[in-house]
């Protein structure tokens, strides 16, 4: 992918084509997230028509690879960044519009790198909802770009958070659910949003694909020993595929290369003018699904790789390299294990979020894991996360006295809620006993 300004208001990599600044990639600005003191939103607008040179002054700029800048200079000119710097070092046009930021912050605009921006609205409401296609595991001609939905209120409420670039993806319930779609959030018109349709395509290999459901509802794969024999195939049959179109190419360049004379010369063997009159080759049969593979196969395409275990990490990758695909690494979430084999594949990462389920304790006495060291609790203000021990106290039943002699035997009622162990407790004794046990403690722990 090509380098952009880390200020680009719209994040495009064409936008800053003739950036003169250094520049920064789109790894670097992706998951570097700033605080902001103020947000100046219409930065996102200036990707349209620029009348006048528009010039931003007196503020803190963020320009992430470079530092910040106290009292900078932010400068826009034909929809692009034309020169940023301290207040005195940038030469702004007599004719520029001067916003004075003074006392705010400018900041890149973030850009999101897996979003369902425009592909559902009311996740509760069917009608609004284009996530995925589950028909089938491989998808890889579904395009989201086909569903994109520019009018969504979400994309609005996204772009008043930071965000001006995301990347739209389709869910992750098949392996190769479709192709990723490039998008800046604002624009009057589908074709104003959608900067690059087809630029990744993701590879999911978490489990989640399976098709494991219960009852008549199972079929293939519903295993991860399916779904990698499932995308081994559909990669051999696309390499398949671009062997018989290569085939023919070869054939017409033969059959259009200039003839002889030998159809004009009546000396020619009858053999000579059959062979003149052949006919051209026949293409073979479109595959729209194998087709959409071949850019990823040929290395002109990134995949997008995502696991989550450290096996399955391992797996994805070796069937990338066993095809030779372009990939960066995403949803690593647990694969803390084998960081350095991660480390050591070289490739892009997609950093997530940092925190996600508090792990499962082994023990009350365990430290949390869920949080960093000297984090703050934002309930109590401590510098550690306490752990309390959740108490659990069993009692007997009361003993029933044996009926006295001669007496009608009644059947003992039975013992009111209040008096019942709780499910999972261990078993009582029988035996009589007019003193309660003392509590017990449990390994569960709870996080306030």
């Amino acid at each position: 992918m090509r380098q952009f300004h880390p200020l680009c208001p719209v994040g495009a990599q064409d936008s800053c084509a003739s950036c003169p600044h250094d520049c920064t990639s789109f790894q670097d600005i992706g998951f570097r997230l700033v605080s902001f003191v103020a947000a100046l939103f219409f930065l996102v607008s200036l990707a349209s028509a620029q009348q006048q040179p528009v010039a931003l002054g007196g503020g803190k700029v963020l320009t992430v690879s470079h530092g910040s800048i106290e009292n900078g200079v932010v400068l826009f000119e034909n929809g692009k960044i034309a020169a940023v710097g301290a207040a005195g070092s940038v030469q702004i046009p007599k004719d520029a519009r001067v916003i004075d930021v003074s006392g705010m912050t400018v900041y890149p605009g973030l850009i999101d790198s897996e979003t369902a921006l425009g592909l559902t609205e009311i996740s509760a409401v069917d009608m609004t909802n284009d996530l995925v296609e589950p028909s089938d595991e491989i998808m890889p001609h579904m395009h989201v770009y086909d569903a994109f939905h520019a009018e969504s209120e979400l994309i609005t409420v996204t772009r008043l958070n930071g965000i001006t670039n995301a990347i739209v993806a389709p869910a992750s319930r098949d392996t190769l659910p479709g192709q990723d779609s490039f998008i800046q959030l604002a624009g009057k018109s589908q074709d104003e949003f959608l900067l690059v349709r087809d630029i990744a395509m993701p590879l999911n290999f978490t489990g989640e694909q399976r098709r494991n459901e219960r009852g008549e509802g199972r079929k293939f794969p519903s295993t991860r020993m399916g779904l990698a024999a499932q995308m081994r195939q559909a990669f051999l049959d696309a390499q398949d595929y671009a062997e018989k179109w290569s085939e023919y190419e070869k054939k017409k360049a033969d059959y259009d290369k200039p003839k002889t004379d030998s159809a004009s010369d009546s000396s020619a063997k009858p053999a000579d003018k059959e062979k003149d009159k052949k006919q051209p080759p026949n293409p073979p049969k479109r595959d729209l699904k194998l087709e959409a593979l071949l850019p990823y196969l040929q290395g002109k395409k990134p995949v997008v790789l995502a696991a989550e275990e450290s096996s399955d990490l391992q797996v994805a990758v070796n069937l990338a390299r066993e095809f030779n695909l372009k990939f960066v690494l995403n949803h690593i979430s647990h694969s803390q294990s084998i960081l350095d084999y991660v480390a050591g594949l070289k490739v892009p990462v997609i950093v997530g979020p940092i925190y996600e389920h508090p792990p499962s304790p082994k023990s009350a006495s365990t430290p949390s894991t869920a949080f960093p060291p000297n984090s703050t609790s934002a309930a109590s203000g401590s510098s550690s996360l306490p752990r309390i021990p959740t108490k659990r106290a069993i009692y007997p039943t009361p003993p029933v006295s044996p009926p006295a002699s001669g007496s009608p035997t009644t059947k003992p009622s039975k013992p009111s809620p209040s008096t019942q162990p709780r499910s999972g407790a261990s078993p009582i004794s029988s035996a009589p006993s007019t003193q309660a046990r003392p509590p017990t403690w449990s390994s569960r722990t709870a996080i306030p």
